[in-house]
């Protein structure tokens, strides 16, 4: 486990044009390591480095048009790093995000084409929000006499290419999984509680009653709150965290991954919520920050849950990772 004394911050570069030039190899960019210093590199006169949520510029190495940035990751061996450098000029093909693993660092997630069962699109019209929502829905077969478990998704994300591995290897039971659509422009005030309390209200309300209601209806889901889970990333997972303690007579479990906004003293946890799997990363500080606390939180009030801090940014891969540990968890 990290501690807050780990922190990440640039440091000067340490090589040669030359050098860098060789690392890149005719490409756009890359990322190297040496010991906890982790260097990225790209050809341009003026540069960005993304590392998901940081954005830092880079500096010129001698003259040939090569930009570089070097940063101390404590524990780099254990870190999954996406980023991305935005140069100019430009090049002839964006180069998108690429990805530095640590020899140390967990397994990539094993993503595979869904072949159980097609993702299917349901509109869905709530009285709450006033208007309709989509609903993607996968639902592979499920064993005679097993209970219909079920895995609800925020921002629309099903999680469906991750579900099925699992399921095949024999890791998690069939379970439906549907990704619920976000509010587009209202998403934060409809995912955050104490930005517009009616709002949350009223998203409240449509996720909990309706989509569930119509997942009752249409697909048998299990009443037993131990076979249902909410799963959420950054905003989404301050609403899974919430929805969690404030509806354990629904579902049973969440997952919370880099927590954005969610505040104990608006959503005060206690006894008998649902069981919570967090994570958040070290290169997302403000995000690590907020679900850190809200693992506090959690701790006092004896709910049951797993923090994990990761050597990672605001990132996909860390958040599938976790996604993939944890439903197993959940599901247990």
């Amino acid at each position: 486990m990290l501690t807050d004394g780990d922190r990440v911050e640039p440091v000067p570069a340490r090589y040669e044009a030359a050098d860098l030039d060789r690392r890149l190899s005719g490409g756009h960019q890359v990322a190297f390591a040496d010991g906890e210093i982790l260097t990225l590199a790209c050809r341009g006169t003026d540069a960005v480095a993304h590392v998901f949520d940081l954005e830092i510029p880079m500096v010129p190495v001698g003259a040939a048009g090569l930009l570089a940035l070097s940063l101390r990751v404590p524990r780099l061996e254990e870190a999954i790093v996406s980023f991305h450098c935005e140069a100019e000029p430009a090049p002839d093909r964006p180069p998108g995000y690429g990805l530095w693993r640590g020899p140390k660092a967990p397994p990539p997630v094993r993503r595979a084409p869904v072949t159980l069962a097609q993702v299917r699109t349901v509109p869905l019209r709530s009285a709450a929000l006033g208007g309709p929502r989509t609903l993607r829905v996968y639902h592979p077969p499920i064993p005679p006499g097993a209970p219909r478990r079920v895995l609800f998704g925020t921002d629309g994300e099903a999680w469906e290419q991750v579900v099925e591995p699992l399921i095949r290897d024999g890791a998690l039971p069939a379970i439906i999984a549907i990704g619920v659509e976000n509010g587009g422009p209202a998403r934060l005030r409809e995912y955050v509680a104490g930005i517009d309390r009616v709002r949350f209200a009223a998203h409240r309300r449509f996720f909990a009653r309706e989509v569930v209601g119509w997942a009752e209806r249409e697909l048998g889901i299990s009443p037993d709150p131990a076979h249902r889970a909410v799963a959420g990333v950054s905003n989404g997972a301050d609403f899974a965290a919430a929805i969690g303690v404030l509806e354990p007579g629904r579902f049973g479990g969440v997952i919370a991954l880099s927590c954005g906004r969610i505040d104990p003293r608006r959503v005060p946890p206690g006894r008998g919520g649902a069981r919570q799997w967090l994570a958040a990363g070290t290169l997302e500080p403000g995000f690590r920050k907020v679900t850190g606390r809200w693992a506090d939180a959690l701790e006092r009030a004896g709910v049951e849950h797993v923090h994990r801090v990761r050597v990672a940014a605001h990132d996909p891969a860390m958040w599938g990772q976790e996604v993939a540990a944890a439903l197993p968890w959940i599901f247990r």
